[in-house]
């Protein structure tokens, strides 16, 4: 509703959404106040709306998809009793998870009004998809990436065999943990959606170089061309030495996590809520004919 008089207020009130196109008394009763007097801002409106919605979408999913993730990895090296450092929580959440999360809401609202509308409800099969698919992908990767571990011929498990305490620096939690990292970082960039809701993310500067800083970073990492000794003292405790050949095998394991998380976002959720979609309307349209059939064969009689 958009008014700009008194005698609007109650419908200003009343509508869901409210637009008041002056700065008196509509202004008081409307949630929204326009500084152009015509209906010009109505398309801008949806536009933020729209974008407001999906952002908070996206957040959530990322914050799910952050619990199933750490739930299947933590829970994985609780299972043969293993411990991760606290060294390994500070990075993943102090520099991962939480540049990833603010930033993703940075992103700029689409200069164009589609004719596509997101979805309405939190659970709808587009984003329940997601999730589950997302969080299935992920602990796959996690059960399979350590099940190859313990085949390897160097992996030797007496290190983690003495007490919990003390099994903080071992080759279990460090492969784990450097799968992980990779999996929030692609994750978030998955579900930062653009078109035709918002911008692309890379024009979103902040989470640009976040993503490009954490992706750099992480497979410095993982390939460990410099060396860097100090990662692997048992105060830091966030890794131990690999074989070169694991380090490979590893990273090949993530860029195929990777591409596995991209195509399902981009082709089995859209493949998922389009079956979904002809579902229902071709439910639809039985319930109508059979409501059809019914009042015809009760005229007849």
């Amino acid at each position: 509703m958009c008014g700009d008089g008194a005698n609007d207020v109650r419908a200003l009130k009343t509508a869901h959404v409210g637009i008041s196109l002056s700065e008196a008394e509509a202004s008081v009763a409307a949630p929204f106040t326009s500084n152009v007097q015509d209906i010009t801002c109505v398309p801008r409106l949806l536009r933020e709306g729209r974008a407001a919605l999906v952002t908070s979408y996206q957040e959530f999913k990322y914050m799910m998809l952050f619990a199933i993730i750490f739930t299947f990895a933590l829970g994985t090296l609780y299972h043969y009793v293993i411990e991760s450092p606290n060294s390994q929580y500070y990075h993943l959440e102090i520099f991962i998870i939480l540049p990833l999360s603010i930033t993703m809401t940075m992103s700029k609202t689409s200069d164009s009004l589609s004719k596509q509308r997101p979805t309405g409800r939190l659970i709808s099969v587009e984003i329940l998809s997601s999730v589950i698919g997302q969080g299935a992908i992920q602990a796959v990767f996690i059960l399979g990436t350590y099940a190859l571990l313990v085949r390897q011929s160097w992996y030797d498990p007496s290190l983690c065999a003495d007490s919990f305490e003390n099994c903080v620096a071992c080759a279990e939690n460090t492969t784990i943990y450097l799968l992980t990292i990779f999996q929030y970082t692609m994750t978030a960039w998955v579900f930062l959606e653009g078109k035709p809701f918002k911008k692309p993310f890379y024009m979103n500067f902040w989470f640009t170089i976040s993503l490009v800083v954490i992706l750099v970073s992480s497979v410095l990492i993982v390939l460990d061309p410099f060396d860097w000794r100090f990662l692997y003292d048992t105060d830091w405790a966030m890794e131990v030495e690999f074989p070169m050949e694991w380090r490979c095998k590893l990273m090949g394991i993530i860029i195929g996590n990777s591409v596995l998380t991209v195509l399902w976002e981009k082709i089995g959720v859209a493949a998922m809520t389009k079956a979904w979609k002809k579902y229902k309307e071709k439910k639809s349209f039985k319930n109508v004919m059979e409501e059809y059939v019914y009042v015809s064969l009760l005229n007849i009689k």
